[in-house]
């Protein structure tokens, strides 16, 4: 009983207890909807059945030289996203625009300036046909 008490009592003391004065723990609020980043990665029928398609990626660099970090996004089924940072802390979806919406399948992505210009290209991988190169 005194077992079940000691851990009652070890549950409810404050976080910041937990790892000695003058620590505290991170507290993170999802934002995923209010950044603009809200997407399905892959709809599974049967979890076992469709193990091999955890696959997926992403890579962030500042594509379009603004200064900020955007994301490109990988997923199997349906085609890659762009998200452009528009520096508020909220992306927008400029795939159509950008002409990286080609394709399925893509499970891997970088960022580099491969061809020595000063931006950066962007290199995906894929399952069902040959890598690209933006």
């Amino acid at each position: 009983m005194k077992q079940l008490l000691l851990a009652a009592a070890a549950l409810a003391a404050p976080a910041q207890s937990a790892l000695g004065d003058g620590h505290r723990l991170a507290r993170f609020t999802d934002v995923t909807s209010a950044s603009g980043t809200d997407y399905v990665q892959h709809e599974f029928s049967s979890p076992l059945a469709e193990a091999v398609h955890f696959s997926g990626a992403a890579a962030a660099g500042d594509f379009d030289g603004d200064g900020f970090d955007d994301l490109y996004v990988t997923r199997l089924d349906r085609p890659d996203i762009l998200y452009r940072k528009r520096g508020d802390g909220t992306f927008e979806d400029v795939t159509a625009r950008s002409g990286v919406d080609r394709g399925l399948g893509s499970n891997g992505a970088g960022w580099a300036d491969l061809d020595n210009d000063g931006d950066l290209d962007l290199f995906v991988v894929n399952n069902r046909s040959r890598p690209v190169l933006y």
